[in-house]
């Protein structure tokens, strides 16, 4: 027990300074270091300086606040009740044909900035405002091919435009990058444009089915108290279409319109040189202890061997030792029996 007892505790004390060794070592080493450590991160965030602020191209955002607006007037509700309810004709007049002005309709914001960040969208936003030469000036080998030139327009634009909704606000947030701060205000503004254009039109679209659709109905019945309830719905539904024609916030409203702050957003010059700071010593520092520890275990491994090999090598020539006395002492009782 005693035995045991001491020689865990010689296991222990040999345990705890093989890692004061180590810990040693490795300080040593990191001494020893210090200065190309110092003069290292001082050359890396020398370096991040030069080409954060004079390399680098610079990136203006320009930032829009948007607000969704929901119309709620019962028209289709009206409808549906005049015409028979839930089902039939009414049931199609309250849900399908007043999808667009005077339903109780929520402008999803989801769906606003999926419209937003589409193809379809945002090509015919860059073919009507003839974008692409400002977009391609860095790359020209783009308009060889159209198809090709046209995706990597759609590419520059997604990565330049962000949107985000805050869902406490229910304010959309709508951002543009661009080395030139004022081509990313125009560029956003022709954003909250071309959206509003788009809504209109298909508010509108919509409305025309649903006055069509009331005045086929007004036609064809022959209730007369039925009759001057449609023309009164489609009497609103007109007034409704001009009102979104004629009202810019009809669909949403601009809380902020474009506006791009003087101050640089890409690249943060700070940022980047305390980046620089943090990461050259930690990286050095690492690359020396895996350097360190490797070696070792390389000596380890190769002492371990050369043990190895030491070990066989006694064992073979003890063997050979035992091999040469027992023959001799073979011959010599040969020798003696013949003797005899």
């Amino acid at each position: 027990m005693s035995l045991a007892s001491s020689n865990g505790s010689a296991h222990s004390q040999w345990s705890d300074e093989r890692i004061s060794f180590d810990v040693v070592r490795y300080w040593v080493l990191l001494k020893s270091w210090r200065w190309a450590i110092v003069l290292t991160t001082a050359a890396a965030v020398l370096t991040t300086l030069i080409v954060a602020k004079y390399v680098l191209i610079k990136q203006y955002r320009a930032i829009a606040i948007i607000k969704p607006i929901s119309h709620k007037s019962g028209l289709a509700a009206a409808a549906g009740a005049l015409l028979g309810g839930e089902s039939g004709i009414g049931g199609m007049f309250g849900q399908g044909l007043f999808g667009g002005v005077g339903q109780p309709q929520d402008r999803d914001p989801e769906e606003l900035m999926a419209m937003m960040r589409s193809y379809a969208f945002t090509m015919a936003l860059v073919k009507k405002y003839n974008l692409a030469p400002h977009l391609l000036a860095e790359s020209p080998l783009g308009k060889l091919d159209p198809r090709s030139g046209e995706w990597r327009l759609y590419k520059i634009m997604k990565a330049r435009f962000i949107c985000d909704f805050d869902y406490r606000s229910e304010l959309i947030n709508a951002y543009f990058s661009d080395p030139d701060p004022l081509f990313a205000e125009r560029v956003l503004g022709y954003y909250v444009d071309t959206l509003r254009s788009q809504l209109r039109n298909q508010t509108v679209g919509g409305a025309t089915v649903a006055i069509q659709s009331l005045e086929e109905e007004a036609t064809r019945t022959q209730d007369v108290l039925l009759k001057s309830e449609l023309y009164q719905l489609i009497a609103e539904q007109i007034e409704d279409q001009k009102r979104a024609q004629m009202d810019a916030d009809y669909s949403f409203r601009v809380i902020e319109p474009p506006i791009a702050p003087p101050e640089k957003y890409f690249p943060s010059v700070a940022q980047f040189c305390l980046l620089a700071l943090l990461l050259t010593p930690i990286v050095m520092i690492a690359g020396l202890f895996t350097h360190a520890f490797v070696v070792k275990t390389l000596q380890t491994l190769r002492m371990l061997e050369q043990n190895a090999n030491r070990r066989r090598d006694d064992r073979i020539s003890l063997h050979d030792d035992r091999s040469g006395t027992g023959a001799a002492f073979g011959l010599a009782g040969a020798d003696t029996d013949n003797r005899l």
